[in-house]
């Protein structure tokens, strides 16, 4: 196996038409927290905090994947195995939103729809770096491929949509061009409201 990638929560390893995903260690946690915020230097207390929550949001969210009756397509296919898991291995759609605008804005699209079919088993990525915590399957479908930074709560969404969160995110400011960043804003406004929040929430648990 050759690693590919490093995350917060994961290091990723090719393995044929797969990925391995290995939880990253607290030293490599910290490492990513002090890379992102260096301001977390000089707040150690507020960097231990930091690292204890994303190691039980990690933990939170493989428990309720496995808990929960969740159609596992939308995750990549995880397979859970001890200190490690599998997922499909899938192209990362930060590429399919540097294709021409009109194609750029079908995959937002589809990202859109990959929310509200998450919505309807209860659960949501939260942090909304769509570019990077999603991918594209062999048959054309967005998934999740970051199973770490997920919300189960509801409320966690109702707040998200309050403050429209997504527009926060480094996808939204670092990772999209002009034209599709505006389409998307634009899309997410609209469509990610708290009514849609309760038309689909928990419809298929």
């Amino acid at each position: 196996m050759e690693k590919i990638g490093q995350g917060l929560q994961f290091n990723v390893y090719s393995y044929g038409s797969k990925v391995i995903k290995r939880p990253t260690s607290k030293f490599q946690m910290c490492s990513k927290l002090l890379l992102w915020t260096p301001s977390l230097w000089i707040r150690p207390f507020k960097l231990k905090n930091e690292l204890v929550k994303e190691i039980q949001r990690r933990k939170h969210s493989i428990e309720n994947i496995q808990r929960l009756n969740i159609d596992l397509e939308l995750l990549g296919h995880p397979i859970f195995r001890k200190n490690e898991i599998e997922q499909d291995y899938v192209n990362v759609l930060r590429s399919y939103l540097n294709e021409e605008f009109s194609q750029s804005k079908i995959w937002v699209d589809k990202f859109i729809d990959l929310i509200f079919e998450c919505w309807k088993y209860g659960f949501s990525e939260n942090s909304f770096n769509l570019t990077a915590n999603n991918g594209v399957d062999k048959f054309g479908r967005v998934v999740i491929i970051d199973i770490g930074e997920l919300t189960f709560e509801k409320n966690d969404v109702e707040k998200t949509i309050k403050i429209r969160g997504w527009e926060n995110s480094w996808s939204f400011y670092s990772d999209l061009k002009k034209e599709i960043k505006e389409y998307y804003q634009e899309q997410m406004k609209s469509q990610l409201t708290l009514k849609n929040l309760n038309k689909y929430w928990g419809v298929k648990i």
